[in-house]
């Protein structure tokens, strides 16, 4: 009698610490979890003001940069003669720059879209991953178990 009371009490102080743990992991997860969410909303508006000023950046540069040569080309009294097939060269360019960028930013929104779905999948399926890592740890932890406290 005295030895399955004492095992009694040993089996419940294990239950015991195994809910202390499992309670102090939950709400470990929570938080690390809750507080990723509140990094997560930031980002895309940090990506975003990035984005907007990088733009700014660009669309000044060009601007100055125009102007100084226009500063130039008016001020130098020099005679620019700008050949046909240099001004035919430069409208082609100009098209073949705007093909490229356009094709890059295909790619980088097919990219976005690819991860995406992606992720959207990996969503919509982790019920079967959980309950597919449920049956492996049901499965393997009989070989890792030690002889249970009441055997």
């Amino acid at each position: 009698m005295l030895k399955s009371k004492y095992l009694l009490e040993k089996l419940w102080s294990k239950i015991k610490t195994i809910k202390i743990i499992l309670v102090l992991w939950n709400k470990s997860v929570k938080d690390i979890f809750l507080k990723l969410k509140i990094q997560f909303l930031i980002i895309p508006h940090v990506l975003f003001d990035l984005q907007n000023e990088s733009y700014k950046m660009w669309k000044t540069t060009i601007i100055v940069t125009i102007s100084l040569q226009k500063e130039l080309m008016y001020n130098s009294k020099f005679n620019f003669v700008v050949p046909a097939p240099f001004k035919i060269f430069l409208e082609n360019m100009s098209e073949e720059i705007t093909k490229y960028r356009l094709m890059c930013n295909k790619i980088i929104i097919a990219t976005i879209d690819s991860g995406k779905k992606n992720v959207k999948t990996w969503n919509d399926n982790t019920d079967i991953f959980l309950d597919l890592n449920k049956k492996t740890v049901h499965f393997w932890l009989p070989v890792f178990n030690q002889k249970s406290v009441c055997d």
